[in-house]
């Protein structure tokens, strides 16, 4: 093992001396002179470093005393690795109370470079770290640059995530608002065409405010709604569903029988002419131009399988913003009831990142992954379904994801209502057994989410027991 230190040449004995007290191998010392700026300094200290495997430290940063053993076991049993983050607990005074444990980031780093990994103790490759020398214009995110470079060219299969606390040190500051990397839509040309999958029963006043901020606000304009009428008797609705009937991009399917949410979207794709399937509830409402665009730009890529959307309760708190597997027995959604604008830990919830599943309440996919792993499951005719859907897309090799750069409204299960009687409650038992017999464990290793976490609450909170 050794050391390289970036500091003014002025203070270079006494380094030396200090680390030489406290037992180092003066052999095992690289002093470099700090540069006009952290980039500077790091990209000396890397070109000096001569380990087979580097772990940069920050100012103040405090590895716990097993943390090179932990990279060295995990590097023996994963030899191809080329890099390796680990956790760093980052304590936070908030009312008096300490807190605050980094979030896992998953298995696949690459595409989860959104969110900064400055925090992380990271051990990697010398030469992928040498690769990764930033540019002195970087500096004011000199960290999260380096991360992003050093995760952008190895397959995922190379970064090995060890979910133990290595590191302790005060919370990295994110990078301002203009620093942190805002991905601008790429859309494919041509425009995809996208077919919006709303299933109904009568309430002709949620799907009036849904169908019409549909229709009002989205700037995407290669698209077409399908409206699956699952028995509707009111006058309000067969009035709605003429209007809507006049405007060509609009259809209306009616399907009656008892409510299966996953059998009325699978006949619907079935009729679908676009290349992309959009999952839309009823009670969902557009804000924002941009939503859909946002959206296809992401599953468009190859790689991709689900995106999901910014769910917002209407009194402006967080209803959904991912889907975390283990939360109460099955998953549950990722800070929900968090105020609208929170950032979430190392800013999860300013940036598009992969997550385990999407609520299908505004879900979109590409039409050949949804017919590839079969649809939606109909033994799940209402909860689950989508959770079991985006686990059988990740299953089949796509990547999920969550964008907070489509924002919209939900009226949770407004028409609905709550699972109350004997019936419902029933149901809901047969589809919670279900999903706890054809995905067992896997339910307790989300690969986007960290063990030290709770599984009691959506918060993020530290775990207890």
């Amino acid at each position: 093992m050794g050391i390289a230190v970036a500091a003014p040449q002025a203070e270079h004995d006494a380094i030396c001396e200090m680390l030489v007290a406290h037992g180092l191998d003066c052999g095992r010392l690289r002093l470099v002179n700090a540069g006009g700026n952290e980039v500077e300094s790091l990209n000396a200290l890397l070109a000096v470093a001569q380990g087979d495997y580097i772990s940069p430290l920050a100012e103040g940063a405090l590895l716990r005393p097993h943390a090179l053993l932990e990279f060295a076991l995990t590097l023996a049993q994963h030899p191809a690795a080329e890099l390796i983050y680990a956790m760093k607990m980052s304590w936070v005074r908030t009312r008096g109370v300490a807190t605050g444990a980094s979030s896992r980031h998953g298995r696949r780093v690459r595409c989860k470079r959104s969110t900064t990994l400055a925090s992380r103790s990271l051990c990697g490759a010398r030469a992928r770290a040498r690769s990764a020398a930033g540019a002195p214009g970087r500096a004011g995110a000199y960290q999260h640059d380096f991360a992003l470079r050093v995760t952008a060219a190895a397959e995922p299969r190379a970064n090995v995530h060890l979910a133990k606390l290595l590191l302790h040190g005060a919370a990295a500051s994110a990078p301002a608002d203009h620093e942190l990397p805002r991905p601008q839509p790429h859309l494919p040309t041509p425009r995809p065409r996208v077919s919006l999958i709303i299933p109904t029963r009568d309430r002709a006043d949620l799907l009036r405010t849904c169908v019409h901020s549909i229709r009002s606000l989205t700037e995407y304009e290669n698209y077409e709604i399908l409206v699956v009428d699952n028995g509707s008797v009111e006058a309000a609705t067969r009035e709605l569903f003429a209007e809507l009937s006049a405007d060509p991009s609009i259809r209306i399917l009616p399907r009656p029988g008892p409510f299966n949410f996953s059998g009325l979207n699978n006949a619907a794709v079935r009729e679908a002419a676009g290349s992309i399937i959009g999952l839309i509830n009823n009670d969902v409402e557009v804000t924002h131009c941009e939503w859909l665009g946002e959206m296809v730009a992401l599953v468009a890529r190859p790689e991709t399988g689900c995106v999901g959307a910014k769910l917002l309760y209407p009194d402006g708190r967080i209803q959904h913003a991912g889907v975390v597997l283990g939360l109460r027995g099955i998953a549950g959604h990722a800070y929900r009831f968090a105020p609208a604008d929170a950032r979430g830990y190392l800013d999860r919830l300013r940036m598009p990142h992969n997550v385990s599943a999407v609520t299908a309440a505004c879900l979109l996919v590409r039409r050949e992954i949804y017919d590839q792993v079969g649809g939606l499951d109909e033994s799940l005719t209402v909860a689950f379904n989508d959770v079991d859907f985006c686990l059988r897309v990740a299953a089949a090799g796509y990547l999920n994801l969550w964008t907070p750069l489509a924002e919209l409204i939900h009226h949770e299960s407004v028409s609905r209502g709550r699972d109350l009687t004997a019936a419902k409650a029933k149901r809901f038992g047969d589809e919670h057994a279900i999903m706890q017999r054809r995905w067992g464990a896997a339910l307790l290793d989300d690969p986007y989410y960290s063990p030290h976490l709770t599984r009691d609450v959506e918060d993020f909170s530290l775990r207890l027991r």
